[in-house]
């Protein structure tokens, strides 16, 4: 009988689960219509319940910008630092090391923040990240841009 349930539990669970992940989705796309209208703190506890519900990275790169529009630097620092250890840990090390690679390559040769975003450096490895999309691409060259700056 107890094999019964358990099997009985399957579609189910898949049915939760793909529930789950429409939810998630549904507060993401909200939480991007609010910070595209400037509602950050609209959109910034949007983006975290869509991360508790359905964990990304693209999530947590919007959810740090929102966090950052807001003033809040230490949670936007620290949620950007969360999704380079999650890129990391989701085998996304090659695209981060390839990114870095060009991105430094074109701050030696003068470029600046908006000329090295306008050439794409991690083009090659955009379709790879879980949400491919231009803004997370753009969020991502920003961070590891302000990183290699710093330290030069």
């Amino acid at each position: 009988i107890g094999l019964l349930v358990a099997l009985g539990a399957g579609p189910a669970a898949a049915a939760d689960a793909a529930s789950d992940k429409a939810s998630a989705e549904a507060l993401f796309d909200a939480a991007l219509r609010d910070m595209k209208a400037g509602k950050f703190s609209e959109a910034c506890p949007k983006l975290e319940n869509s991360q508790r519900i359905d964990p990304g990275v693209g999530t947590l790169l919007y959810l740090g910008e929102c966090y950052e529009r807001l003033g809040r630097t230490a949670s936007a620092w620290a949620t950007f630092r969360e999704a380079a250890s999650q890129a990391e840990a989701e085998g996304q090390v090659k695209r981060a090391k390839a990114a870095r690679d060009r991105i430094a390559k074109l701050i030696d040769q003068g470029k600046s923040e908006m000329e090295v975003i306008a050439a794409r450096p991690a083009s090659d490895y955009d379709a790879k990240v879980q949400s491919p999309n231009q803004a997370n691409a753009d969020r991502f060259v920003q961070q590891v841009y302000a990183e290699l700056k710093a330290s030069r």
